[in-house]
């Protein structure tokens, strides 16, 4: 469930494109954040 002015937070890596359908995640409330990363490799992690 994500509240308004929530924050939908995605860490992965996809081998296509990501679709999301707004009309549908909005759900009349359309006050939220969507971020995405990928997660850091090598030395890095």
């Amino acid at each position: 469930v994500l509240k308004p002015g929530g924050t939908l937070s995605s860490l992965g890596v996809y081998s296509e494109d990501l679709k999301i359908p707004l009309a549908q995640f909005a759900a009349g409330l359309g006050d939220h954040t969507i971020r995405t990363a990928l997660c850091p490799g090598g030395k890095e992690r």
